[in-house]
């Protein structure tokens, strides 16, 4: 991919440049040659210069994630909330996130392990990775048709639910969303 930068944005770069520069000492020399080429607009360094820059992360995808992660969250907290005969009625490995395929669903896979591991989201995702109760976020199959198939009837649930004080998802609703 070609890097384009605006006069503008060459300038803002430059000045980085000139302030790096004049902190890392040692690399003076670099960050001159790299000044030079964004002043000139040698656009066809640009990505040898900055380095690859990826295209932005579809927001569907992101939203998917979090969606996700937001359902299994609810599952859980309401499965916690049910009485002992009733949670004798689920089997507690429905429950667990799958994963993503790092395969098939690769993006899902960096976006869910950044927001986990890096950004300390959903806790009780990486607090079941700790334990080992969940092995990994790489499910090395696909599982995204699955939580397309479960999103629906959680999203249907929550705004139902939503000016309700108690949101907590009923027996019922928990198998009608896992589809038992």
């Amino acid at each position: 991919m070609t890097l384009n930068f605006t006069k503008e944005q060459r300038a803002i770069l430059i000045n980085q440049m000139e302030i790096l520069k004049k902190v890392d000492k040692a690399n003076e020399k670099e960050y001159e040659k790299k000044i030079f080429a964004l002043h000139c607009g040698f656009s066809k360094l640009y990505s040898e210069l900055i380095g690859e820059i990826d295209d932005e992360l579809e927001i569907d995808i992101q939203n998917t994630v979090y969606d996700v992660f937001q359902m299994y969250k609810d599952l859980n907290y309401s499965y916690n909330k049910l009485s002992p005969e009733e949670q004798e009625q689920i089997e507690k490995e429905d429950l667990l996130f799958k994963g993503y395929d790092g395969h098939s669903e690769a993006a899902y896979l960096l976006f869910a392990n950044f927001i986990i591991r890096e950004l300390d989201h959903f806790v009780y995702i990486k607090k079941l990775l700790d334990s080992g109760e969940i092995e990994s976020l790489d499910s090395h199959y696909s599982t995204l048709s699955y939580y397309k198939k479960l999103l629906p009837a959680w999203k249907h649930y929550k705004k139902a639910k939503e000016n309700q004080l108690n949101s907590n998802l009923s027996l019922e609703e928990i198998k009608e969303i896992l589809g038992k």
